[in-house]
């Protein structure tokens, strides 16, 4: 109401006492008020359900796609680079059939890499994992603190890190 109220007394009308006005286009000019009404007239119901659709099938369209690149990526990417870790790894500490290169560690240390690396690897993407925070922090939350958001990330990381 007081913005109505700082409104009105910019009408010339109520300033000379004429007569009031409560309507909010009395303070723009004639052609102005005409101009506002005429300008955005409300777009059809049909036309504005089939631009939602327009739009939810564009979203489902690109999330699509945003996947199948997603996939080709992690196949033709990671899991060429995991192949040739894999292979390569081994041959740290055991003989590769077609060289003639004695391996650069003996059995037991190259082992001790090989389950070391594997180790580190299974910590650090369980460590990364941002829904491991949100279930911590949960339960936390539930136990009032007695089995903290840290305890439970980092079994959760020592467990993974050991199965691999």
């Amino acid at each position: 109401k007081p913005e109505r109220e700082s409104l009105d007394l910019l009408n010339p009308a109520k300033l000379s006492g004429q007569g009031e006005s409560t309507r909010s286009m009395d303070i723009l000019p004639e052609d102005s008020a005409a101009d506002l009404s005429a300008k955005d007239p409300a777009p059809p119901v049909a036309q504005d359900a089939a631009s939602k659709y327009k739009v939810l099938t564009m979203g489902v369209v690109q999330a699509q796609l945003g996947m199948i690149m997603f996939n080709l990526g992690l196949n033709w990417g990671f899991t060429s680079i995991g192949d040739q870790v894999g292979t390569l790894l081994p041959s740290a500490f055991l003989g590769v059939p077609d060289s003639d290169e004695d391996p650069p560690y003996s059995y037991a240390v190259g082992v001790t890499i090989a389950l070391g690396t594997m180790f580190v690897l299974g910590v650090l993407a369980t460590r990364a994992e941002p829904a491991l925070n949100v279930v911590g922090a949960t339960v936390e939350k539930l136990t009032k603190g007695s089995f903290t958001k840290n305890m439970l990330i980092y079994s959760v990381c020592f467990g993974v890190g050991t199965g691999m």
